[in-house]
């Protein structure tokens, strides 16, 4: 076995070797960006210069190479900042892995780094991306039999040699040699010089099951439970950075949404990502959702004015603390659920509607109500059926009708609702429930301005009523929710409704304060 000064010679010599290559492509890259901000340039001067002279086909092509180009030098500035990262961390990781069927002449070294990195004619691989599928054996398993899951099947084998490296600023800083990986860096550099065999096997045990989190893609919903600086976040971006690479044709960073309660998360996430080689993901808090969506509704006291109540109130039994509690409790969810389902049958008042000289029957209505759309929120319905009323209509008649006449019917159907006000059904629900439970008896709703224990519940009651149509957030795929024990059952019901997606779900369960009135 090798002894320590001739691993380190040898991995100096090999990174000199790749920093060589890397420097090599930088100065191309560079080049080549050059060449492209001038013909980017030259183009648009050409297009100005003869604009007038040019027919609408010519000016439409014209932009549309402007636009191919720009394009280009986009990937080749994305390439370039890679290159830069991979010139001051250049890999982290190195497994010699000898497949089924070779002999350990044949030991394919592989080195994985933040991204992947090919010779300058493409055909060899000089560093793998960490997401790549023949990188999970780095993470999956010590010295010994392995495999990974490739397009074309299971590929098995041995490895025969492992190592973690630190690189910083393109040089060698350590190397240790070890059966499995280490995430911690105070770890990494201690296990390197010393360490015992039952300390390198727990830690191996830690590693490979944040692996098996980061690199799952079958759950839909994914929860990471651990206290506080056990590496939940690290986790998280990590998972992030890999399904952004797995599925790179399908997803974007611009389809994953975090949702935590402050900044902290934003900012670590801000420095972290791009050092995992993807564009920062936005982030938004659940008080920040409930503004977008109340923006219509009324206004409402914030988190913080609820929060001051809170501290300052001196007594133990107040009502509105006892409110507070109960309206983030399963009970209160269970209660909404069931008042919405009552509405179907009271709501709604129907009657024959004439249109001119045409008249649609009771029974023909509310047949769409209840059965045609009786998948849809119901006043989502009232657009859907209006639309069906007209179209029965032209048929009928061999006419076209009006969007007056549209939305006339429309409106009709609009009116025979008792109401629509969200924040009077509310109040209707509330009353409703004052019989039933003691501590709603003096709650007091007002449209001036809205509680905060009130504001989840409307706006939850919205989406059920009135659909996510035009939710902002229909074009997200993933979610990671970043302190789930800070969340009601009613806000985790409100993440039901907006996000039909893969979720990631962190938190910690000893922080739950009020273990009743919260989803964990």
């Amino acid at each position: 076995m090798k002894n320590n000064e001739v691993i380190i010679t040898e991995e100096k010599e090999h990174l000199e070797k790749v920093q060589k290559i890397i420097k090599e492509q930088i100065d191309k890259v560079e080049e080549q960006l050059s060449a492209s901000k001038t013909d980017i340039i030259n183009q648009k001067h050409y297009l100005w210069e003869n604009l007038y002279e040019m027919d609408l086909g010519e000016i439409v092509s014209n932009r549309m190479t402007i636009s191919e180009e720009f394009d280009s030098y986009e990937t080749k500035a994305d390439k370039k900042r890679l290159l830069l990262k991979l010139q001051d961390n250049t890999y982290f990781g190195r497994i010699d892995f000898v497949y089924d069927g070779d002999t350990e002449e044949d030991v394919q070294i592989m080195y994985i780094g933040l991204g992947g990195l090919r010779n300058k004619n493409g055909r060899e691989t000089i560093i793998f991306d960490w997401r790549a599928p023949v990188c999970s054996m780095y993470y999956d398993f010590d010295l010994g039999k392995a495999y990974y899951e490739a397009p074309v099947g299971y590929m098995k084998g041995e490895i025969v040699q492992k190592r973690q490296l630190k690189v910083r600023k393109g040089q060698l800083e350590y190397v240790l040699s070890s059966g499995f990986k280490v995430d911690d860096e105070i770890l990494q550099k201690e296990l390197s010089e010393n360490g015992s065999t039952k300390m390198r096997n727990i830690v191996a045990t830690i590693q490979r099951e944040q692996n098996v989190i980061i690199r799952d893609q079958a759950s839909n919903v994914m929860v990471v439970q651990g206290v506080a600086g056990s590496g939940k976040t690290s986790i998280a971006l990590h998972r992030i950075a890999f399904l952004l690479y797995q599925n790179r044709k399908n997803l974007k960073s611009s389809e994953i949404l975090i949702i935590s309660p402050n900044n902290i998360f934003s900012d670590y996430i801000s420095n972290v990502l791009p050092e995992l080689g993807e564009q920062n993901i936005s982030e938004v808090s659940f008080d920040e959702i409930a503004a977008h969506e109340m923006k219509e509704i009324g206004k409402f006291e914030s988190k913080y004015q609820q929060m001051e109540y809170i501290i300052t109130c001196k007594e133990e039994n107040d009502n509105r603390l006892q409110r507070i509690r109960f309206k983030s409790s399963t009970l209160f969810l269970t209660e909404i659920k069931k008042f919405v389902s009552k509405l179907e049958e009271t709501l709604f008042c129907f009657s024959d509607y004439k249109l001119q000289d045409y008249v649609f029957k009771k029974d023909q209505i509310e047949g769409l109500f209840r059965t045609t759309f009786i998948h849809m929120p119901i006043f989502e319905r009232i657009d859907k059926m209006a639309d069906r009323l007209a179209d029965i209509y032209e048929s009928d008649k061999n006419v076209i009708v009006s969007v007056n006449s549209r939305n006339e019917i429309k409106q009709h159907l609009q009116n025979i609702a008792e109401m629509t006000n969200i924040v009077q059904i509310y109040k209707q629900f509330i009353e409703q429930m004052s019989h039933n439970y003691d501590v709603l008896e003096k709650d007091y709703i007002s449209e001036d301005m809205i509680f905060y224990e009130d504001v989840f519940p409307i706006v939850l009651l919205n989406f059920m009523l009135n659909g996510k149509e035009k939710s902002k957030f229909n074009r997200i795929k993933h979610v990671i929710v970043d302190e789930m024990q800070d969340y009601s059952m009613v806000q985790y019901e409100i993440l039901n409704y907006l996000f039909q997606c893969k979720m990631t779900i962190l938190g910690d369960v000893n922080q739950v304060v009020d273990r009743e009135n919260t989803a964990v």
